[in-house]
């Protein structure tokens, strides 16, 4: 199918799902850059290479693909929400934490309410260092998923820094609860 029609998407997909499954991948990163190489707009392909980026601990490539991604679909809210995150974990120069914030609010807009998406946007405060304005998302994100350990683990966060440590404290817990 490849060979036949080398751009559509489908079993370039699938192919790099067989080489993941079967340990391999090596193979579903090459697999999936001809892919790209052959439709830039191959969401999936994108969000799968990004993500095995991110899991190998290459952030450079994850990040690299992530903006890939949203310039092939500036719609692809899971991209811009996974680029804000990682920028604003591995880069830390106000430019990027900028961007980050950037990406972060993009997400929300194509997704608004979105407690994943609230905890990112609040993240990216936090690391920008808008507390006040973190805390706030972060405890609204909390208010639609408190039993997310994620949230609970950025908010605890937040808490230290306002030095509300018995919450912080609680929180905490219940991150390491949800493990």
């Amino acid at each position: 199918a490849i060979e036949l029609q080398p751009q559509w998407n489908v079993p370039h997909n699938n192919l790099a799902r067989l080489y993941l499954s079967s340990g391999k991948e090596k193979e579903a990163i090459t697999n999936l850059e001809v892919a790209i190489k052959e439709n830039q707009q191959n969401r999936a392909a994108y969000m799968t290479l990004a993500s095995l980026y991110e899991r190998s601990g290459d952030s450079d490539a994850a990040i690299s693909t992530y903006e890939k991604a949203v310039a092939a679909d500036p719609n692809l809210w899971s991209a811009h929400n996974n680029l804000a995150y990682l920028l604003a974990e591995h880069r830390d120069d106000k430019a990027d934490l900028e961007r980050a914030l950037s990406f972060a609010q993009r997400a929300e807009e194509l997704r608004p309410e979105d407690p994943t998406i609230l905890d990112t946007v609040g993240w990216v405060q936090y690391k920008a260092g808008a507390v006040d304005d973190a805390l706030a998302t972060l405890e609204k994100a909390y208010a639609k998923q408190p039993d997310s350990g994620v949230i609970n683990f950025h908010l605890a966060q937040l808490l230290i820094e306002k030095d509300r440590k018995p919450e912080a404290r609680e929180k905490l817990e219940k991150a390491l609860s949800d493990e």
